[in-house]
C-alpha cells in the first residue's frame, strides 16, 4: 500500500465516500507553480506531493481537514523536527538504500506532532506522527491545510541538526524520490 492510500484509510475517508486524492497545479512532485495565493512560480520546482484534496464517489470534492491524522509511510527513526511556516515538519530516517551511503528519508510537513514524539524515538510502519495543522491558525491567511510529503535519499554525512527544507535542493547531498512511485 502506497502512501496515499495509507492517509486515505488511517483517516477513514473511504466511509466519507473517498475516491482518489485531487493535486491541481502545483501540488505535485517537481510542479514549479504554487497552488495557493496568487498561484506564482516557485522557487525551486515542489519538492513532493500536497495532500489537501480528494474526489468523493459522488463526484464532490472534499478537503483533507485540519487534525486529520498523519501515519509514518513506513518504520524508522524520528532523525528531526523543526518548524515550518504551517507547523513543523518530522523526517524519520528508514535506512540505507544504495550504493552511496544515502538513508531514505520521509519527510511530513505542516502537522502538529504527537506530545510524546521525539529524535531518535523508533517508530512503527502505520503509527500515527501527529496530525495536519490548522493553516488558518498558523497564517492568519486562507490556505488549506495539507499535508506536504516528501521522500528522500539523503547523505550519511549530512548530521541531523542539518537536516531542514534548505537542504533538499542541494543537489550533491541530496536525491528527491516521486512520493507516488516509491
Amino acid at each position: 500500500m502506497g502512501f496515499a492510500e495509507l492517509l486515505a484509510e488511517v483517516n477513514g475517508l473511504h466511509e466519507k465516500g473517498f475516491r482518489r486524492w485531487l493535486f491541481v497545479a502545483g501540488m505535485a512532485f517537481h510542479d514549479i507553480e504554487q497552488w495557493w495565493g496568487a498561484k506564482e512560480q516557485r522557487a525551486f520546482p515542489h519538492e513532493g506531493v500536497d495532500f489537501a484534496l480528494y474526489e468523493t464517489l459522488a463526484g464532490g470534492q472534499a478537503d483533507l481537514a485540519a487534525g486529520a491524522d498523519v501515519p509514518a509511510a513506513w518504520a524508522g527513526e524520528v532523525a528531526c523536527i523543526h518548524a515550518d511556516f504551517l507547523g513543523s515538519t518530522v523526517w524519520l530516517r528508514h535506512g540505507v538504500i544504495d550504493g552511496e551511503g544515502r538513508y531514505l528519508y520521509s519527510v511530513y510537513g505542516h502537522l502538529l506532532p504527537r506530545v510524546s514524539l521525539a529524535v531518535g524515538e523508533s517508530v512503527a510502519g502505520r503509527e500515527i506522527l501527529g496530525v495536519v495543522a490548522d493553516s488558518d491558525f498558523a497564517t492568519g491567511k486562507k490556505i488549506s491545510s495539507h499535508l506536504h510529503f516528501t521522500v528522500a535519499q539523503v547523505s550519511a554525512t549530512v548530521a541531523r541538526n542539518n537536516l531542514g527544507w534548505s537542504l533538499v535542493h542541494d543537489l550533491a547531498l541530496v536525491k528527491l524520490l516521486d512520493p507516488n512511485s516509491v
